[in-house]
């Protein structure tokens, strides 16, 4: 497959020219995974915020704390192996998707701002900087469901593409409430778990529609990719994926429901949700590759020259070798237990 692919190219499976820039895109794709997982529960529970009472809210922001510097660079990471690695796809998205990028990066400035100014404000002024972080987080989510709708259509511009990429953007953000919905279901044993429950049940419907619509798009705009899911031998494939989300959101719903009973499964639904996640992801990409700009750019158009790739794949190596280590260590108490006051040990003072 992979000789076919460079054959096609007129190139040599082992020519730098061919995996040069695969590998920057198999970089790219790996933080953008790294942004939509980890930065995603991030921005879910700072979604979730304005329905929370004033303690909870608290205890969510506190809950954040660890990974908030490390969630912030995801984006920033993404935008800029894009820029760098792929400076012609940079120009062609930047250009078609100027709002929702621009609502991308407004949300994720207001949520930088706001969190650092409220762990400095004086209690009185603590909520207003939360519903400032509360807004933050749903213009991010906002604008990179645009992106995904927009992607989905081809880049129309009709109306109807218009309404079906602000769709697609509400079922993001749901899909981001579901992710951070299900994270504070696994920390917590009270009335926020409570909570996080019906947030979870209203949540996974709404982003189950948009799965479905996603898919449904892709399928009906672009003829290529329909024929690509439709060929003999990935239709079984494509089924099995089907009825492996369907089964997914069925458990979410039932674990959910059954959360008081079932303590041992509390963290399925949160592994449910990412891989629904990891599952969108990979179907998007399947069905667009080796295009980084369906039927306008391929992975190997958008690089500008080998002499850029080649520092880049340098640079790439240490970064490959070096961020999963340091992500894992960063996140390594993520799936714990909310930590209370009487479970942390302090030294007494001897004198």
């Amino acid at each position: 497959m992979i000789d076919t692919l460079a054959g096609s190219l007129g190139l040599n499976s082992y020519d730098p020219g061919f995996w040069m820039p695969l590998l920057c895109f198999t970089v790219f794709l790996g933080v953008s995974i790294a942004g939509a997982v980890l930065d995603g529960f991030d921005l879910g529970v700072g979604m979730l915020m304005p329905f929370a009472t004033e303690e909870q809210r608290a205890r969510m922001f506190t809950f954040l704390g660890p990974w908030r510097d490390m969630n912030v660079l995801w984006i920033f990471f993404g935008c800029a192996i894009l820029l760098s690695a792929f400076p012609k796809a940079w120009a062609y998205v930047s250009g078609a998707l100027y709002l929702p990028l621009m609502l991308l990066a407004a949300g994720t400035l207001l949520r930088g701002v706001a969190y650092e100014f409220r762990l400095r404000a004086l209690a009185a002024g603590r909520s207003v900087f939360a519903t400032a972080f509360a807004i933050g987080s749903l213009l991010t989510a906002f604008g990179q469901g645009l992106v995904l709708g927009r992607i989905a259509v081809n880049f129309g511009t009709e109306p109807g593409s218009q309404l079906f990429a602000v769709f697609i953007a509400l079922c993001t953000v749901a899909a981001f409430m579901l992710l951070g919905g299900t994270w504070l279901l696994m920390r917590v044993e009270d009335d926020l778990q409570l909570q996080a429950r019906g947030w979870v049940r209203r949540a996974s419907r709404l982003t189950a529609a948009g799965v479905v619509a996603v898919s449904v798009a892709l399928g009906m705009v672009n003829g290529g990719v329909f024929f690509k899911w439709t060929e003999t031998t990935r239709l079984p494939m494509l089924l099995i994926g089907w009825f492996a989300l369907l089964a997914m959101f069925v458990l979410i719903e039932l674990v959910v429901r059954k959360v008081q009973r079932v303590r041992i499964l509390i963290w399925l639904p949160f592994i449910l949700t990412v891989l629904v996640v990891l599952s969108v992801i990979a179907g998007l990409v399947f069905s667009i590759f080796p295009f980084f700009v369906l039927d306008e750019l391929t992975i190997w158009e958008s690089v500008t020259g080998l002499g850029t790739t080649r520092l880049l794949v340098v640079a790439f190596a240490l970064f490959l070798v070096a961020l999963p280590l340091v992500t894992l260590w960063y996140y390594r108490d993520m799936l714990g237990k909310e930590r209370k006051a009487k479970d942390v040990s302090f030294m007494k003072r001897v004198d």
